[in-house]
């Protein structure tokens, strides 16, 4: 899927300074994703390519929208 040393590169769209982790789930259960190790945004992986557009993002549960996230708050950005 994505190389280890792929991974080591790839950082947040929303905060360029934060490093995403690779969430494999079990299998069937859930689509793959990359997650921001700050705020817990999920970036899904479809057939082995993530998708990094931020407007596309699963926020974690106890966030409505992507002005809510500590990193877009912090900087005013979104």
């Amino acid at each position: 899927m994505i190389s280890e040393e792929f991974l080591s590169i790839l950082r947040c769209p929303l905060d360029t300074n934060v490093p995403l982790r690779l969430d494999q789930p079990e299998a069937g259960s859930e689509v793959p994703a990359l997650v921001c190790t700050r705020c817990s945004t999920r970036f899904l992986i479809h057939d082995s390519i993530p998708n990094l557009l931020p407007e596309d993002a699963v926020l974690p549960p106890d966030c409505r929208d992507l002005y809510q996230l500590p990193c877009q708050r912090r900087s005013g950005r979104a």
